[in-house]
């Protein structure tokens, strides 16, 4: 027996609460005297501790399935110094063969399995674990599903196997080990193999345990459930559990990819390289998640794949309906997200309101779905907006039961209602609309318009909005940990001064377009101690250098974003100009960096009419040309997406920032860097300080002048920054803009 496992049950506790298994420190004194309670009526006094433990596993079995330190425990009672405490009992791990119940092999494959984590290999077990997980892997006919979270436990984690998995697992020439599991970790419990590691939690068990978070909206589009998702996510993050997102936009539209910034905001790129809606940015940004393509589901992306398989004959001639064709592809959906990403709780934001008819597919979908995996595993709720009506000076509730009875209509009973408004709602207020919409008091949760937006995950914890989460979904009250959070909340809190920052775009008349960018630079203020007081300019409004002046004369950085077409170019041109002749730091994003490599060929190496092929002919010298690889694609899902690899230069402010030589951003574009004038343009004093070493593609420029932060991404860094972790190359460009400011 290791003396780390004694010492540790010297001083832990297990307090057993609906069948789950939760460890404490007790602070007991293993030299003090004690009586305890043994299960049965059986009772012992003054018997020390340390003695007890020893003599209950002096005798080990030598299991060659098993290493030696794993044991049976099970809970007692003690009292010491009058105060009764709970401590652990051990036992031979042989014990436990008595207990199995088997079940039939027909009932084994009635349950759905998901495969076992490869990954679990790489985690450092104490000696001999390693081989039996191996063992376990490679004998194991049946998968099994893996499951890491972060409970910050000191000096224990547990791997658990659930009863009524299958018959005879593994088998040794002494001894023969049946393992057995039912497919729901939280309701069957019939015995607990612990294993010592520090400052994790690990669990095996069989079969689907997810459960499932339903965001619907009412009364108004655009009043943040994508806020309440990400904040809940968070959340329950903190609280240790694994949360996967996705977001259902009931527009025909494939992806967001060929839509106008203006009319639908940004569109967000993941690491795999799906076009995806804004609200996955918040999603990622807030709960700090790598999202992926089964983030995001369009009615188009369903009816496209329901009208592929008709055209294949899937449906063996039947009548495609919207039920149950169109709404099995939705829960298939929501199935392979859980099948491929292996979350303890999925969210799941429906976009729109209530009553559209876009939508009612997906609502039809969610309703179904919560009847097939239990409606104990499912939970709803409701956003809805509650208006303030000045002329009677108070807040009205009829729209939210309104909304509420709509949703109810569909099949659906809210378990929560968050009601928004600008201002606290009086309890009373709340009481009634809990009343009137048949939902506990503590289930309706008000949630006002804050000063800042990641004030909101902390806001609603203190409204007790996870709390009643955890408890209707049946999961284990976990501590939560807000230290990272309170972190970046306390230099949120403590900015002094400001940077102004010039965004010089094409898509500023709806700053949603660039909201990954804005959060970027608040992030980036964050971590330099400053606010960051955005000017946003219309690349339209500069056609000349006296235009640049006017707008951009006050700014201590100018940050060129990416976008698409010729409209506005030579302003954004005019800009990068500015920029480098009078010194202010500069940040070319994407497009950004395309227009910064042309002002560069035309202004410093005299290259004339120097130009991107997007936006001209073969007369001119195309510094920025079309990639090889997209002539001739049509538009929709077909450019560089996603994440690839940048090898970063030393010396150079891509180097200073990243602290690394290697990097992975995320892309999304059509046309790149010339490398035919890459001679020329870098003997007139242009940097390439990134490349993709692949594709032999310029990644990164930047401009040879020490007294300036001069630098443009082909990638797009902001997808990548969060609060809790700014993007270097974000924090370096404020801190040379604050430096800027300091100067000037």
């Amino acid at each position: 027996m290791d003396d780390e496992f004694l010492q540790f049950a010297q001083k832990a506790i297990i307090i057993k609460n609906n069948n789950l298994l939760i460890i404490k420190k007790s602070g007991l004194d293993k030299n003090q005297p004690f009586k305890y309670d043994l299960p049965g009526g059986r009772k012992k006094e003054n018997e020390n501790l340390d003695e007890h433990i020893k003599r209950e596993v002096k005798e080990e079995v030598d299991l060659d399935i098993m290493p030696k330190d794993i044991f049976n425990m099970w809970e007692f009672k003690i009292i010491q110094n009058d105060k009764p405490t709970t401590v652990i009992a051990v036992s031979r791990f042989c014990d436990l063969m008595n207990d199995t119940i088997s079940i039939t092999e027909k009932e084994i494959n009635s349950y759905e399995w998901v495969p076992i984590n490869q990954n679990l290999l790489n985690y450092n077990f104490i000696p001999g674990i390693k081989s039996v997980v191996e063992k376990l892997i490679k004998n194991i006919k049946t998968n099994w599903f893996f499951y890491y979270t972060n409970l910050k436990l000191n000096k224990i984690s547990f791997i658990i196997f659930l009863h009524s998995i299958f018959k005879i697992l593994l088998t040794s020439k002494k001894n023969c080990a049946k393992f057995f599991a039912y497919k729901t970790i939280w309701e069957f419990f019939l015995w607990h193999i612990f294993v010592i590691k520090k400052n994790s939690l690990f669990l095996f068990w069989g079969g689907h345990m997810t459960k499932y978070i339903f965001v619907t909206g009412g009364v108004v589009s655009g009043i943040g459930k994508g806020i309440i998702a990400a904040s809940l996510g968070r959340l329950l993050k903190m609280r240790g559990f694994k949360i996967e997102v996705e977001k259902f936009d009931p527009y025909l539209n494939i992806d967001p990819g060929t839509m106008n910034p203006n009319e639908h905001g940004e569109v967000f790129v993941t690491d795999d390289g799906v076009e995806t809606d804004l609200d996955l940015g918040h999603y990622e940004r807030i709960i700090d998640v790598n999202l992926n393509k089964f983030s995001n589901l369009t009615n188009g992306k369903i009816l496209w794949s329901v009208l592929n398989k008709e055209r294949n004959g899937d449906f063996l001639g039947k009548t495609v309906q919207i039920i149950p064709h169109v709404t099995n592809e939705i829960k298939e959906f929501i199935k392979n997200n859980v099948k491929n990403n292996n979350p303890d709780i999925l969210i799941t934001e429906i976009g729109g309101t209530i009553g559209d008819i876009e939508s009612q597919p997906f609502i039809e979908a969610i309703r179904q779905f919560s009847l097939d995996v239990g409606l104990e595993n499912c939970l709803f709720i409701h956003v809805c907006l509650v208006p303030f009506i000045s002329g009677s000076n108070e807040y009205k509730t009829k729209p939210t039961q309104h909304s509420v009875k709509e949703l109810q209509g569909f099949g659906i009973r809210p378990d929560i209602i968050i009601a928004r408004s600008d201002t606290e709602i009086d309890k009373e207020l709340l009481e009634k609309l809990a009343m009137f919409c048949n939902v506990d008091s503590n289930c309706v949760i008000n949630d006002i318009t804050l000063p800042e937006l990641y004030l909101c995950p902390k806001y609603l914890h203190e409204k007790g909005f996870d709390e009643v989460a955890v408890k209707k979904l049946g999961l284990p009250k976990t501590k939560i940990d807000f230290s990272e959070w309170d972190k970046m909340l306390e230099k949120m809190q403590n900015r002094h001064g400001e940077v102004k920052i010039a965004i010089v775009g094409k898509y500023c008349k709806l700053k949603d377009s660039y909201i990954s960018i804005v959060e970027a630079l608040n992030h980036a203020g964050y971590e330099n101690g400053v606010f960051v007081n955005i000017s946003w300019v219309e690349s339209e409004d500069i056609k000349c250098d006296e235009d640049a002046k006017k707008y951009l004369g006050n700014v201590q950085g100018i940050l060129v974003p990416g976008g698409f077409g010729n409209r506005g170019i030579e302003g954004k041109i005019f800009a990068c100009k500015y920029a480098r002749e009078h010194k202010i730091p500069y940040f070319g994003i994407c497009l950004g960096m395309q227009v910064a490599v042309i002002e560069f060929a035309r202004n410093v190496a005299m290259l004339k009419n120097a130009n991107s092929r997007e936006f001209s002919g073969d007369e001119n010298p195309l510094v920025i040309d079309l990639m090889p690889d997209q002539v001739g694609k049509k538009k929709g899902g077909t450019m560089r997406l996603g994440a690839y690899p940048c090898s970063i230069v030393p010396n150079t402010i891509m180097a200073d920032s990243y602290k690394t030589s290697l990097i992975f951003e995320r892309h999304r574009h059509r046309y790149e860097f010339n490398n035919e004038y890459k001679n020329n343009l870098t003997s007139h004093g242009l940097i390439v300080s990134g490349i993709n070493k692949d594709k032999d593609i310029v990644e990164t420029i930047e401009y040879n002048n020490k007294n300036q932060y001069f630098i443009g991404v082909q990638f797009h860094p902001e997808l990548k920054s969060r609060p809790t972790n700014p993007h270097p190359l974000f924090v370096s460009f404020i801190k040379a803009s604050k430096a800027f400011t300091n100067k000037h």
